[in-house]
């Protein structure tokens, strides 16, 4: 099953808690409590509604008698350290790419400098020649990163 779904992140850190995969509604609303500012009303309402939600979406089936109901979270335990670890990458991707930018704009007025000072000073044209070149080539590289990222990022949203 490869379902997107979204879950309240409080409610995603109260499933991260949980060591086993079966859990009983008691158990979840006794760890919102110890876990969360909420006090034991609001908790079982926190509970119920995340769980009612998870039911109508049909990622956990109930199972036991009324008053002691179990429910299976592997699939969604699974799921959410998964996203978690995507969201990360997406985040630390994101932030490369942030930092490749910014270089390419640096080397993009390093560049325009260098040109200038071409322009003006004949008798260096040499040295910032080589420079330049070195400017240039550096700033293709980045770009080319620049790209990689970009695609890469894009394959992580889809």
């Amino acid at each position: 099953m490869n379902k997107k779904f979204k879950i309240n992140a409080k409610f995603g850190s109260l499933l991260e808690l949980i060591k086993r995969d079966t859990v009983s509604r008691k158990e979840l609303i006794q760890l919102a409590v110890e876990t969360t500012t909420l006090d034991k009303i609001q908790a079982t309402r926190f509970v119920a509604r995340h769980i009612h939600d998870l039911k109508n979406k049909g990622l956990i089936e109930p199972f036991g008698e009324r008053k002691h109901r179990f429910y299976d979270f592997s699939l969604i335990r699974s799921n959410y350290a998964a996203s978690k670890v995507t969201d990360k990458a997406t985040h630390d991707l994101l932030s490369i790419e942030s930092q490749v930018s910014e270089e390419i704009r640096v080397l993009e007025s390093e560049i325009k400098t260098y040109d200038e000072l071409y322009a003006k000073y004949p008798e260096k044209r040499r040295q910032i020649a080589l420079l330049l070149e070195q400017a240039r080539s550096t700033q293709c590289t980045l770009i080319g990163k620049e790209r990689a990222l970009s695609r890469v990022i894009s394959q992580y949203s889809q």
